[in-house]
């Protein structure tokens, strides 16, 4: 009997409890669901240096929006961040630049990809050279890592492209019908900017960090450049925009450039093939490999670089999909000059 009475006694505390979560909770939604249908977007917020803009919530926040150490190739040219917090719950926008080249089939192209990751795909807004593409979640109650809200990819009035990638923390799951609406209410708002990408075939000098000489280069059109600089390290990063290509060249100058190879695991005596090449006007050998899981070729080599610096080296990677890639992004290296 008394047994009887302590179990009856936990029983009736559990429904007390889960009754108590359940208003809980569904009080949180609504006043959730209602702050959503409500909510102001008084924020104009510029994202990738001026190529957009979109509203935002007040409360948004610009995460670490710096031009970098070359101004002439700002950081805030690749990336945006934006931050909007709800209390405990956080939803966070990811805007990359895509450097792609669109063209006339990109819808379909989208809901092809983006059905390999569950996610359907319709055109949102179009208007004034400026078209988006708005992804959901086949599946909204889905676990996914990372928690996909949505996403947005976005053709410029240039026809080149970047994307939206939002995501929230844990505390949000409850809300993810909620986010949907406000991150398209967000998207709406989209307007066209006034920073265009230079795609121009041209001739640029990039100066060497801590040295008093630059690399000059004959640049074919269709690339854009990226800058990075670390602590002993600078990396010049070439893209090649086109249609969905992965084309890169990389030029590293630091103390210790690290090998592209031996990230994927592989043997310079058994796997590389020596082709012959010219590197400020020497006679060189490139190794190239072929990693056959990702379909990539990267072509790459270093060089002692005292001639800039004593204790410096060059390291130069190239990487595609195809081969013809990988011979343009060569000729651009072995065009390039140094300079005082």
């Amino acid at each position: 009997m008394k047994h009887f009475k302590i179990n009856e006694v936990k029983t009736t505390i559990c429904k007390i409890f889960i009754s108590w979560w359940l208003v809980l909770f569904m009080g949180c939604s609504t006043v959730f669901a209602q702050n959503f249908d409500t909510i102001s977007l008084t924020q104009n917020v510029s994202v990738l240096n001026k190529k957009a803009f979109f509203k935002f919530p007040a409360q948004a926040q610009i995460i670490n929006q710096e031009i970098g150490a070359y101004p002439d190739y700002p950081k805030t040219n690749e990336e945006t961040r934006i931050v909007i917090n709800f209390g405990e719950i956080k939803l966070s926008f990811l805007i990359r630049e895509g450097y792609v080249l669109t063209n006339n089939n990109l819808l379909t192209y989208l809901t092809e990809e983006n059905r390999k990751f569950q996610l359907k795909t319709q055109i949102l807004t179009n208007s004034d050279s400026v078209q988006s593409f708005f992804s959901t979640p086949i599946h909204p109650d889905s676990i996914m890592n990372p928690p996909i809200v949505s996403q947005l990819f976005i053709k410029t009035q240039d026809n080149t492209a970047f994307s939206v990638f939002v995501t929230f923390n844990s505390a949000g799951y409850p809300f993810r019908s909620e986010f949907i609406k406000l991150t398209e209410k967000i998207y709406k708002t989209l307007s066209k900017g006034t920073r265009i990408v230079n795609l121009k075939a041209r001739q640029e000098t990039i100066k060497i960090a801590g040295t008093n000489k630059s690399f000059q280069f004959n640049i074919p059109a269709n690339y854009g450049i990226t800058i990075q600089q670390q602590y002993n390290l600078q990396s010049i990063k070439f893209h090649h925009y086109g249609n969905f290509t992965s084309d890169n060249l990389t030029i590293s100058v630091g103390n210790n450039p690290e090998w592209m190879y031996e990230h994927y695991e592989l043997s310079e005596k058994y796997e590389s093939r020596k082709v012959s090449g010219n590197f400020l006007d020497k006679k060189i050998e490139w190794l190239q490999f072929y990693v056959h899981p990702i379909n990539l070729i990267i072509k790459e080599q270093k060089f002692v670089a005292d001639y800039l610096r004593q204790g410096l080296i060059t390291h130069v990677l190239m990487e595609s999909n195809h081969q013809t890639a990988i011979d343009e992004l060569t000729k651009i290296i072995e065009n390039m000059r140094l300079v005082e």
